[in-house]
């Protein structure tokens, strides 16, 4: 069987390579210079991560978007800081590159740019606890005032500095921004260095644990990156969303779940999240998308798998091995007692919203009468190739209704068509970054070991 090559992919493949003759000759054939290719990339964007100088100043010359950004916000001027490649940066500049766009992180250039010179670079794998915590993102000064409250971001980098007794901060850039209180297993925080480490990664993981103190962020491993520039971002993540239930809550449990009292079904909630499978513009998903920094940032986003699994005796420790295993179970052997004390609307009979807020029904929080009901965690378990601000929260606001019986399950479908509103944000504390990819590769390896 003969491979197609799509054009868009040779291109971007000649501007990695620094083959001007052939970027020409694809152009003559109808390329287009701000097609991306099958990852997302545009030519220039991978003729500055790759330090292509001759390419960057052939594409600009041709009337490539110097501001073009891929699903991640990165810019070409993003990756010319980062790569340290300052004539790309200059040239960029001088052909209208804003300095001040931000990436999804919200990260300029400026924030990746480092001194020129070589360097040496190094991934940290962190996992924390985000209780306490603003989120991952260093905030700025009247932030962190108004809040009280440290970033996870910001406690590593003086952990990490302190190691090394360095005379500035050492900046972590991490992969991965979550909100304030959301837990995460799998962040990487990469660091650059102007010399080697003069210990072992392992003596200096030991060293920076020891910093962090308290067990509320951990760094699991460190190690040299040796893939290409584009593998500093995540190829795919994995966020799951823990919804107690039972009879009673369980408080030392609810720092890491969030407890619904009222029965959740489990069918309606599967039927509800195939409506989100496949590639869509997730934007009435997303808050803080409407500022005009953001204005041409995609909100296209790819979900791979939205399903629900149903625990008890779940494992929330930071341990990425064990973290989230737990008791599989069927739910309705779990309720002895079958009659609930509502009627589920079925999407046979979709009474507007009008009428839903007259009678009540999307009022309806009561806990049912189950007291033989041990606790145990409705599992909502979504893998994307990215996630926009606030995305999973209210994906979960949205199901609670369709869960609870008071919406059916193709509400979801009309959110996402922007018919009508999404449901509010869900607490952050039941939100875990489970698992993070930085390649394909990687992720292939997991679904094969899984298979």
């Amino acid at each position: 069987m003969s491979v197609v090559v799509k054009i868009e992919d040779l291109f971007t493949e000649a501007a990695g390579d620094g083959n001007v003759n052939e970027l020409a000759s694809l152009l003559e054939q109808g390329a287009r210079i701000n097609d991306t290719d099958k990852e997302g990339y545009a030519a220039l964007q991978v003729a500055a991560k790759k330090g292509r100088d001759e390419c960057v100043a052939f594409l600009i010359q041709e009337g490539a978007d110097v501001n073009q950004r891929d699903s991640d916000g990165f810019s070409p001027l993003h990756e010319a800081a980062f790569w340290g490649h300052d004539q790309i940066a200059r040239l960029l500049l001088r052909h209208g590159a804003d300095k001040t766009f931000v990436n999804s992180e919200g990260t300029t250039a400026l924030d990746l740019a480092d001194e020129p010179g070589p360097s040496w670079r190094y991934c940290l794998h962190i996992a924390y606890y985000g209780t306490g915590f603003v989120g991952w993102q260093r905030q700025q000064q009247a932030a962190k005032s108004a809040s009280g409250h440290d970033s996870v971001q910001e406690v590593v980098e003086l952990a990490v500095t302190s190691v090394l007794d360095a005379p500035e901060r050492i900046n972590v850039t991490g992969v991965s921004r979550t909100d304030a209180g959301t837990h995460a297993l799998y962040q990487y925080g990469f660091i650059r260095l102007a010399s080697e480490l003069q210990m072992t990664m392992e003596e200096f993981k030991d060293q920076v644990n020891a910093k962090l103190g308290n067990g509320r962020i951990i760094v699991l491993g460190v190690t040299i990156p040796t893939t290409g520039p584009s593998k500093i971002r995540s190829r795919y993540k994995k966020y799951i969303y823990y919804l107690q239930q039972g009879h009673r809550p369980d408080l030392e449990l609810g720092k890491y779940s969030w407890f619904l009292g009222r029965r959740l079904d489990i069918q309606r909630l599967g039927d509800a999240l195939k409506f989100l499978e496949g590639t869509h513009d997730f934007r009435p998903f997303s808050q803080g998308l409407l500022k005009p920094q953001f204005e041409d940032m995609t909100t296209l986003r790819t979900i791979i798998s939205a399903k629900v699994v149903v625990r008890r005796n779940i494992d929330f420790s930071l341990n990425p091995s064990t973290c989230g295993t737990g008791d599989l179970v069927d739910v309705a052997d779990l309720y002895h007692d079958r009659e609930t004390t509502h009627k589920p609307v079925s999407d046979e009979h979709n009474p507007d919203d009008s009428k839903a807020v007259a009678s009540g029904e999307h009022k309806k929080r009561k806990v049912e009468s189950h007291a033989v009901v041990p606790v145990h965690f409705v599992c909502v378990e979504l893998v994307a190739n990215g996630f926009l601000r606030h995305m999973v929260r209210r994906i979960i606001g949205t199901l609670r209704p369709i869960g609870e019986g008071a919406q059916p399950p193709s509400r979801m479908q009309q959110v996402l068509a922007g018919e009508v509103a999404p449901g509010p944000s869900a607490p952050t504390k039941a939100l875990w970054l489970h698992r993070t990819w930085l390649t394909q590769e990687d992720y292939d390896a997991d679904c094969a070991v899984k298979e």
